[in-house]
């Protein structure tokens, strides 16, 4: 009888071996004994047999179920950014019903009906399953969608120059210091404001009037919606010109003295004296007057109440021929239609002493001295040094624009940068080529030329860049005045003037709903996230 074999548990490839080895044994003691195997030894081996075939199946599947700790993690891990993504997916779904709501000046109550419909529409989205966006949280979202679209311009204003536009009605109150942008027009309507709800201010100007020999005529405000009111305006204004630089002087001067003098007062009495003390103000409004006047005619005709449909296309084309008239050369009108002018080419254009511009535009400036006109203020009445920003015109714009523009505005000029540094990369830009560079709107050119490689024209891409932020009109300013009437509508009277702002800060900052929320960081999804539990818990608050 040969010896008990002990056989240790092992490995798959290890259990095989000694199965091996313990068959072999057993056939060679079967050949050097004759004797049978007893009953016991066939047993005791097919106990150890049963022993090692079936000891490994439980460590196997121990093996595959069981994960290294750093497995562990990994998946764990793995899981948290899916379920992460999914909620960040969710949170920008809602960021974009919350900018579709305030760009088409829906209710806020249309982020319930979208939520649900967006999960009727795709049952099979786990985006659209865990959109949970209703009134409450479309406010709250959209105030701090807001918050971030306000902090983001701040951030562009601090790199750069711009520009405010304001109405003219309120530009008194803009802060000291803040580089504005006020229209000779308009700062004509502050004129007339003088002079509200004070009988005294207008006892006084009228013997101010006595003392120039001027008629006794108020000064009236030109009404928008009345077009002819402005060339009464105008005319009535340039007839008391020098009552009023006097008047306005003496009255600030007076608030200056008065300890009681409330600021705004203070403010809105120098503004009028420093307008109506330039006398190129009253230049612009000798040359308005007189531009004016080439539109009376139509607007006479046209805005009575007989039928003049069937004249409207030859007043246009004789409009528009008395306009070309003042500064198109005869050569390149005659034989022409109105249509078919090419007024834009320099050649076609007459010069500076034959450009239409009245006769007392013209009288006023040949005599400069008298009115303490500056040549470098006749220069630019001339000139249109905005010009120089036109990449399109890149060889003929002159150094001398830029200079103007660095001279009447130095918070156009970059920090760290001299008009020389300016000067030396407007020279580099004229000599180089840069059509490549041009983009649909002229600052994003200016911003691809910033961006040229082996190129350094940074800092004269800012000046480029300020210069396109004066605006042409007050467009921008009655477009917000418009957007608040269409928003604060008798059927939305429980909107909050914050809400309010809110909304039309989106408006005004965005390009649409889809391109607006597309850019927006992890960090910015996760804080308009929290926004509803925020105001949540304010409310808690305000309610302890």
């Amino acid at each position: 009888m040969p010896p008990k074999k002990r056989l240790k548990l092992g490995k798959l490839d290890k259990n095989q071996s000694v199965l091996t080895s313990v068959f072999q044994q057993t056939e060679s003691s079967k050949e050097t004994t004759s004797e049978e195997p007893t009953a016991s030894s066939t047993a005791l081996l097919r106990l150890q047999l049963s022993h090692l075939q079936f000891a490994e199946v439980p460590n196997a599947k121990a093996k595959q179920s069981t994960l290294s700790l750093s497995g562990f993690f990994t998946q764990a891990a793995s899981q948290k950014q899916t379920v992460l993504g999914i909620e960040r997916a969710t949170t920008k779904v809602e960021a974009m019903i919350c900018q579709l709501i305030a760009e088409m000046n829906m209710p806020l109550q249309m982020a319930d009906t979208l939520t649900s419909a967006m999960k009727a529409v795709f049952p099979d989205s786990a985006i659209a399953r865990g959109l949970k966006c209703g009134r409450s949280k479309a406010t709250a979202m959209i105030k701090e969608m807001a918050a971030q679209a306000a902090s983001g311009l701040q951030e562009r204003m601090r790199s750069g120059p711009f520009t405010i536009s304001t109405d003219g009605s309120n530009d008194a109150e803009v802060s000291p210091g803040v580089p504005c942008w006020v229209y000779p027009a308009h700062r004509a309507q502050c004129c007339k404001e003088g002079f509200n709800k004070s009988s005294d201010r207008k006892g006084r100007f009228q013997q101010m009037q006595a003392v120039f020999d001027v008629e006794h005529n108020k000064i009236i405000k030109h009404v928008p919606t009345r077009w002819l009111s402005i060339s009464r305006c105008l005319q009535r204004l340039l007839e008391n010109w020098d009552a009023l630089k006097v008047f306005f002087n003496e009255e600030a001067e007076s608030l200056k003295k008065k300890a009681a003098s409330s600021p705004y007062a203070v403010s809105k009495v120098s503004i009028i004296y420093d307008f109506v003390r330039s006398p190129t103000n009253k230049l612009y409004l000798h040359f308005l007057l007189y531009s004016v006047a080439a539109f009376q005619e139509f607007l006479l005709v046209f805005q009575s109440e007989a039928p003049h449909i069937h004249k409207l296309k030859r007043g246009m084309e004789k409009l528009l021929n008395t306009i070309l008239s003042h500064f198109v050369k005869p050569a390149a009108r005659r034989g022409k239609s109105v249509l078919d002018n090419e007024f834009a080419k320099t050649d076609n254009i007459v010069s500076n002493a034959d450009l239409g511009i009245g006769e007392e535009a013209r009288n006023f400036i040949e005599d400069k001295g008298a009115n303490h006109l500056r040549d470098s203020r006749i220069s630019e009445f001339y000139t249109n040094h905005a010009e120089v920003a036109d990449v399109s015109l890149q060889d003929s714009a002159s150094q001398q624009s830029v200079r103007y523009f660095l001279k009447r505005f130095p918070c156009l000029l970059p920090p760290g940068a001299d008009v020389n540094i300016i000067l030396d990369q407007f020279a580099q830009y004229q000599g180089e080529g840069v059509m490549d560079q041009v983009a649909k709107r002229e600052d994003q050119t200016w911003l691809n030329i910033s961006k040229m490689p082996d190129k350094d024209y940074k800092a004269l891409s800012l000046v480029m860049r300020g210069i396109l932020t004066i605006p042409l009109g007050s467009v921008h300013c009655e477009r917000v005045f418009s957007c608040v009437r269409k928003l604060k509508r008798p059927e939305r009277s429980c909107l909050s003037e914050e809400t309010l702002e809110s909304i039309l800060v989106l408006q005004s900052s965005s390009v649409g709903p889809v391109e607006a929320v597309n850019p927006m960081s992890d960090q910015q999804l996760d804080a308009i996230k929290l926004a509803y539990a925020l105001s949540l818990k304010k409310k808690c608050l305000s309610l302890d």
